[in-house]
């Protein structure tokens, strides 16, 4: 058990570093506008992402269950995890923007 509670730990401490560096590199793009900055800032957002996918829900044992019982070929999994995922994203993105409006 002790073992489970340091990679989650660890796991955790990982996110949070990289969530840390996108908000400095966030201050970077803001100041300065640079494409490297822009690209920088993309590819730590798409680790941070994959990483927090990774992390403890968002279904994948709710899939993985179903598709285990109903005996699903690989290809709809992956049709289905791909469907969360854009439904993910764009949920994300409109409660952005809703707070956004509401905010501004």
């Amino acid at each position: 058990m002790q073992n489970l509670d340091f990679l989650q730990l660890s796991f955790s401490g990982i996110l949070k570093n990289i969530y840390f560096k996108i908000g400095e590199m966030l201050s970077v793009v803001n100041s300065s506008h640079s494409i490297v900055a822009i690209l920088g800032l993309l590819a730590f957002s798409f680790l941070y992402g994959l990483l927090h996918a990774a992390g403890p829900g968002h279904g994948k044992a709710l899939i993985a269950s179903y598709f285990g019982a109903n005996n699903k070929s690989y290809s709809k999994a992956i049709i289905i995890a791909i469907l969360i995922a854009i439904v993910h994203v764009f949920s994300a993105f409109f409660i952005t923007m809703l707070g956004y409006y509401i905010l501004s």
